[in-house]
């Protein structure tokens, strides 16, 4: 019994799975609407019958009460029969009604059309009786073998005279009584094969748009490369369908733009887990070689405590030497991991970047930096920038060392060649010798040496330039080296304005 009961059950879920869904809404609601029809259409028959019936019964009272008012004024009956046969000449329901007067003194028949319907003397002292067939249909009369759908017994006031009529019931009577009733099955027909079309066509409309929204919502979980579209319908549905794809394709956009921010950040952190590292391998390397030529210098001192003053100043000068350049590594080290590590933090403000200049240009005339070389200060007063004073003074030192080491040149300055909305555009020059075009791209990476055959000691730390480009970038600027077309080395860079000048 248990198997029979599972067999069952997975027997109807197969059923249930394999009927569509259409079928599933189609078939409740297309039943519901026959239901609906069918109750409509037995209940308009029926009141379609009752209401011919009733016609009926109205015919034959007044056929009753005419014949008995005719028989008072002493008329002729067959004038009236003739009337009436005129009258109701095509009623087939008349042409089928029997009617028999009869004397009810003497029980004769005094007039009778159609077959002669008997005469009973109880019939005299009863009531006037209607006896109409309460299945709307046929009645077994007692005492008669006729079947009637209608039965009348009607007698005078003073009850001498006594009228019998019927209405046999047959396919011509049937056929009278439901008089219309084939218009009527027609009509309901074609409306209810309409509301079945109309059903049929909403549903599978309804049950495409759900096809859809499955199909959809199938691929979307299992295929990470799926573009929807949204050509649903212009309605409700389909206005939800667009909605949830709306929703689908902004969902994904934000999932691809956080899997490619989150690859940009891996690939940063990455990429600056390499800088450092190269970094570090770099930094010891080049604080290798000082710290070995003080160690060897320090190590000659004291080997020979007996060594002459001179060579004792040599090797003290050249050991401090070597220290002020690790000392430099170091500061230059430290900057560049301010940007790296606190660049967020650095405070900005509002400068004159004349001022700026006129501080660095004062500094390297006093320290005695710029030896022979002159330095060209052609930054406006009023220049206002959104900056930090200290970084910008120490790139501008960088450039001016750089310069002043590299360019062989005569002069050096800083210029404002033009201004757009948002940022000024700076040019830091020389008249020098320039540098190899195969150099340019390469001067702002750290501990890059124009001249690989060159001592690190020509070079200086190889920091001072990637300072200034992390400078600029620091202060959303951008900047490019270019060799002058009279010689020399040009960095472009910008600024950007400050939104207020300085108190």
């Amino acid at each position: 019994m248990a198997e029979i009961s599972r067999h069952v059950r997975g027997s109807a879920m197969a059923l249930k799975i394999k009927l569509a869904y259409q079928w599933r809404l189609f078939l409740p609601l297309i039943g519901l609407l026959w239901v609906m029809i069918g109750c409509m259409m037995w209940w308009q028959y029926h009141r379609e019958e009752d209401m011919r019936q009733d016609e009926v019964r109205q015919m034959m009272d007044f056929i009753n009460a005419r014949i008995l008012f005719e028989r008072e004024v002493d008329n002729d009956v067959y004038d009236l029969f003739a009337f009436l046969g005129q009258y109701y000449r095509e009623d087939p329901i008349y042409s089928k009604m029997r009617i028999s007067v009869y004397d009810a003194v003497n029980g004769v028949c005094i007039y009778s059309r159609g077959e002669l319907l008997p005469f009973d003397e109880a019939d005299r002292n009863a009531p006037n009786t209607e006896i109409v067939g309460d299945d709307g249909h046929r009645l077994e009369l007692a005492g008669h073998r006729q079947k009637s759908l209608y039965y009348s017994i009607t007698h005078s006031q003073d009850r001498n005279v006594v009228v019998y009529s019927a209405v046999p019931y047959d396919s011509m009577v049937a056929d009278a009584l439901m008089g219309g009733a084939t218009e009527i099955w027609v009509a309901i027909g074609i409306l209810a094969l309409a509301i079945t079309l109309v059903a049929f066509l909403t549903t599978t409309y309804v049950s495409n748009t759900l096809k859809r929204l499955r199909n959809f919502a199938t691929r979307a979980a299992h295929d990470e490369s799926f573009i929807p579209d949204d050509k649903f319908g212009h309605d409700e549905l389909g206005e939800i369908g667009r909605q949830i794809v709306h929703i689908f394709n902004a969902r994904s956009e934000a999932v691809k733009n956080m899997k490619r921010e989150h690859e940009l950040t891996l690939k940063t952190i990455e990429e600056k887990n390499l800088m450092k590292r190269r970094m570090t391998n770099n930094v010891s390397h080049e604080l290798k070689t000082p710290v070995c030529i003080v160690k060897g210098y320090l190590d000659t001192i004291v080997d020979n405590p007996d060594m002459d003053e001179r060579s004792r100043d040599h090797f003290i000068r050249k050991a401090q030497e070597n220290i002020n350049r690790m000392d430099s590594l170091i500061k230059d080290i430290s900057t560049l991991n301010r940007f790296d590590d606190g660049a967020d933090v650095i405070p900005t403000e509002p400068i004159d970047y004349h001022d700026v200049v006129l501080t660095v240009e004062g500094e390297n005339e006093e320290s005695g930096l710029l030896r022979d070389m002159k330095f060209e200060n052609h930054v406006p007063e009023g220049t206002f920038v959104d900056g930090n004073f200290s970084l910008l003074v120490a790139m501008l030192h960088n450039l001016t060392k750089n310069a002043v080491m590299y360019s062989q040149g005569t002069k050096l300055g800083v210029r404002i060649d033009s201004e757009d909305d948002e940022f000024y555009h700076f040019t830091f020059y020389d008249n020098g010798v320039g540098v190899g075009e195969e150099h340019l791209p390469h001067l702002f990476e750290r501990f890059y040496c124009v001249d690989s055959g060159r001592s690190r000691k020509s070079c200086g730390t190889g920091l001072g330039l990637p300072i200034v480009y992390d400078t600029v970038v620091f202060h959303g600027g951008e900047i490019s080296i270019t060799n002058a077309s009279e010689g020399g080395l040009e960095f472009h860079y910008t600024l950007r304005k400050s939104a207020e000048p300085a108190e």
